[in-house]
């Protein structure tokens, strides 16, 4: 097993972007492949061209994104099976919360099952998705301010619902997680409430619902004065 890291204040009283890999992201209307992924890519990159100079976190293969985004954050050691090869070339830092994770180089952190902001910086609340865990990492890591972009919770008619589809498993029934969870949210918030920190949701369909929602230049402009 790998060491465990206690999460250190790196952003103290800072606005924290956490990207997801909601399929809203994706404005190109392609699909993803391998002739039309790095056009993705960049265009996404483009879009976000106004957090480049931010403190950013890439949940799962938004890390993919752009040297811009400072930290990789997962919590799935299929997902670190699936890109173990992409991510040693990842110039920021590596940081998971899985237990079983064996690679020194990334930092570990205990992960509890439950909902919620866990106030131990040596543990972090998984919350039934990496997504929603990046939430607390980024609590521990001093955020005053956490703008979520690309957290839409839901899955498109044709059943798209990333903007990559690094998630897909060959010959599985596609199944549509979502709804446990959502579950989590409402937790997080009275807790992000309660330690005096902002959420804002960018993803203005999504389906969180509990978390203050606008435009990303308009959550900017707010939080980054």
């Amino acid at each position: 097993m790998a060491d465990r890291w206690t999460v250190q204040k790196l952003w103290p009283n800072s606005t924290v972007f956490i990207i997801g890999g909601g399929e809203s992201l994706n404005k190109t209307g392609l699909q993803w492949n391998e002739d039309t992924k790095d056009v993705i890519k960049k265009s996404i990159s483009d879009d976000l061209a106004c957090i480049h100079n931010q403190r950013v976190i890439g949940v799962n293969n938004a890390f993919e994104l752009g040297d811009w985004v400072d930290i990789c954050f997962y919590g799935d050691t299929r997902w670190l099976d699936w890109n173990e090869d992409k991510i040693v070339h990842f110039a920021g830092l590596v940081v998971c919360c899985h237990p079983q994770n064996k690679i020194a180089w990334i930092k570990t952190v205990d992960r509890e099952n439950g909902f919620g902001i866990h106030k131990d910086p040596k543990i972090i609340k998984w919350n039934k998705s990496s997504g929603a865990a990046a939430i607390n990492l980024a609590v521990h890591l001093g955020a005053k301010n956490i703008v979520l972009i690309g957290f839409d919770m839901f899955a498109k008619a044709d059943g798209a619902d990333n903007w990559h589809n690094a998630h897909v498993i060959p010959n599985q029934i596609a199944t549509t997680p979502y709804e446990r969870m959502l579950q989590a949210f409402a937790e997080i918030k009275l807790d992000a409430d309660s330690l005096r920190v902002r959420i804002i949701n960018t993803s203005l369909e999504s389906k969180i619902e509990c978390f203050e929602k606008m435009e990303l230049e308009e959550a900017i402009k707010l939080c980054c004065k």
